[in-house]
């Protein structure tokens, strides 16, 4: 079962967890609510990882902070 995670980009440590849930409109509406708090868009992220388990999670950020090295 997918698990998906609104990442944040942070200047100094790169995209960051901030959010995660099983239903991606969940996250999709915390994503909302980050960008209607001042939070530009293009900072946001919402990705895929495998499962909540946070090994998963931390692979599926380490992939994006790698694609963008």
């Amino acid at each position: 079962m997918s698990y998906y995670i609104l990442a944040e980009k942070n200047e100094r440590f790169g995209w960051t967890i901030q959010f995660g849930d099983k239903d991606k409109e969940t996250v999709n509406a915390e994503r909302d609510d980050y960008v209607s708090n001042g939070i530009k868009r293009k900072n946001l992220k919402v990705i895929t990882a495998k499962s909540a388990r946070k090994s998963d999670c931390d692979a599926a950020v380490a992939s994006l902070n790698a694609k963008e090295a």
